[in-house]
């Protein structure tokens, strides 16, 4: 009976061997695919798009201006950009 105890021990030891390597190989592969996930969901993120130099231009209600005819000649505005904003007078 020890034989059989020990042989059994042994596969149940190396199903378990093969289980955990299973389960790390899985999380690694899901970790990938979240990485990947994630950097393109960056990319179409607002904060990606003020990194490539695009500005929000925003008017004194904190309304998104987007037409020239939406603001008036001396009107105050916000522009915000990849590292802040600052404010800003039409002509």
């Amino acid at each position: 009976p020890r034989k059989g105890l020990d042989g059994n021990r042994q596969k149940v030891d190396g199903l378990n061997s093969r289980l955990q390597h299973a389960i790390a190989r899985q999380l690694d592969q899901q970790k990938s695919r979240l990485s990947i996930a994630s950097a393109g969901l960056f990319a179409y993120s607002p904060q990606a798009t003020l990194a490539r130099g695009y500005a929000i231009v925003r008017d004194g209600d904190g309304r998104i201006v987007r037409s020239t005819t939406a603001v008036q000649s001396g009107e105050s505005l916000t522009v915000q950009v990849h590292d802040g904003e600052f404010g800003v007078t039409r002509d």
